[in-house]
This record gives C-alpha cells, sequence and structure tokens, in this order.
C-alpha cells in the first residue's frame, strides 16, 4: 500500500515566496492548503479577495477557482483529497504558529523529498497531525497553554501536582492558569489529573495484584480512601468491585460491558 486510506496527498511546497511570485487562475481539483508562516499574501478564491498574513491558513474545497499575488511570504501548501470529503471550513482561519507545528512541517518535508519505500503513507499521517495541530491545538493561543497543561499532567500524574508547580511550567499566572483550563475544558485542572489518575489505575488493576494502598500511591494519591472515592466517583463502581469485573470480562469475553 503506497497511500493512505482516508488521505492522499498529490503536492507538497515548502518555500519563500518573493513579490515575483503569482499563482495563475485555476480551478482546483482537489482540497488545498496553505499555511502562511511569514510574510502575507492576497488570494482571489471564486471571485472573492482575501488577505491573508502569517498566522493564517487558506483551506480551498475541489472545483473552486484561486488566484494570488505576494509580496513576499513563507508558506507550506498541500494538495489533497479526504476519503470523508472536503473539509468544513472557512477559506481563510487563524491558528498559532507552535514549534510542533513547524517540526510536522519538517518531518513532513523530508519526507516528500527522500520518498523512500511507503512514504505516502507517512505524509498522509502526517498530514493528519498537522491538520490536527491547525484545528485543534494552534487555531488560538490559549488552546495551546491548555494543550501544554494537560500534557505536563500526563507526563507527570503520579507526582504530587499543584496548579502553581503547573502554571510556573507553563509560564502562567496560577490564577489565569486555572481560570484558561476550566475555561477550555469544562473542569478544574485538579478534576482532570484525577481522571487521569483514575484511568490509569483502571488499566493497573486488570494485570497488576496491588493492594489498592499501593495502587492509590503509584497512580499520585496520598490518601487509598480518598483514591477510591474519587475512582468510584468517576468510574461508577468501586476500584475493588471493578478488578473483579474486569477479571471476569478478560476470561470470558474482552468485549464485555457493565451492561
Amino acid at each position: 500500500m503506497d497511500k493512505f486510506p482516508c488521505l492522499d496527498v498529490y503536492y507538497f511546497v515548502h518555500k519563500t515566496c518573493g513579490p515575483n511570485w503569482r499563482l495563475a487562475r485555476e480551478v482546483h481539483p482537489v482540497s488545498g492548503l496553505v499555511i502562511i508562516l511569514q510574510g502575507e499574501a492576497l488570494y482571489r478564491i471564486d471571485g472573492k479577495n482575501y488577505h491573508a498574513r502569517a498566522g493564517n491558513f487558506l483551506y480551498t474545497k475541489p472545483g473552486m477557482e484561486r488566484e494570488g499575488t505576494t509580496s513576499g511570504m513563507v508558506c507550506a501548501a498541500f494538495d489533497f483529497d479526504l476519503a470523508t470529503g472536503p473539509l468544513d471550513l472557512p477559506v481563510v482561519s487563524g491558528f498559532n504558529i507552535t514549534e510542533e507545528l513547524e517540526r510536522l512541517i519538517r518531518e513532513f518535508q523530508y519526507e516528500w523529498l527522500s520518498k523512500a519505500p511507503g512514504f505516502n503513507l507517512k505524509c498522509g499521517g502526517l498530514l493528519v497531525l498537522i491538520l490536527h495541530e491547525l484545528l485543534f491545538i494552534g487555531k488560538i493561543g490559549e488552546n495551546y497553554h491548555v494543550e501544554k497543561i494537560k500534557r505536563y499532567i500526563v507526563d507527570h500524574f503520579a507526582e504530587p501536582l499543584r496548579v502553581e508547580t503547573i502554571s510556573e511550567f507553563i509560564g502562567l499566572n496560577p490564577v489565569y492558569c486555572g481560570a484558561l483550563f476550566r475555561r477550555a475544558q469544562g473542569m478544574t485542572i485538579n478534576q482532570f489529573t484525577n481522571r487521569i489518575r483514575v484511568q490509569r489505575a483502571a488499566y493497573i488493576l486488570e494485570e497488576e495484584g496491588l493492594s489498592i494502598s499501593e495502587l492509590a500511591a503509584m497512580c499520585g494519591f496520598s490518601d487509598a480512601y480518598y483514591f477510591s472515592r474519587i475512582f468510584k466517583k468517576i468510574m461508577g463502581i468501586s476500584p475493588s468491585r471493578w478488578r473483579r469485573w474486569r477479571g471476569n470480562c478478560l476470561i470470558k469475553n474482552p468485549t464485555d460491558t457493565l451492561a
């Protein structure tokens, strides 16, 4: 298989465009994505003008007519098809230029230029990650900070975690850090931390013969009673009942559920 099952990439370029650059008028047969990393450009899409600058990306659906000029820009451009059909996006959207986005573009360029066996499969997967970064992580700065908070918690869930420690790592005021996370996630940092810890504990309960106190300590809870209470609140049953139920499921049918 040399193509990605859900996304096929036909064209890619990462380049600097000077003031003589022109995109000739054309009807584009596939989806087009242009990520503007520096500078600005004027595009005309289906007869409508769009002024895009660094921190914008343009998305055109198959069949749209497009042309463009620039006074100077650095961009990454992709032509591709999605098996599920075109994305439901405006022509111009904003995003935050993150280190991860830049890394993904560099990795895509390496795979595209080296053309090792299976490169189209790898490039399809990388473009999915680039789209995810644009749409869900880098779309606005707040999402970027929230993602960093979540990653920090997942990496350090077994340690004592305080909002002050997390906010210092992220580089935000503790009060703003907590409010930002709650606004974006609909829960507090402590509630998210407990969910991560409980989910990890649920996996360990299926495999290890630890006591509840040992398990609580391994997953970042200093008190076994508090751990059991939080586990039941999130999972609906106690840790000991979860262990018995999952043990029976794994023996009888791994696809069984509580219902």
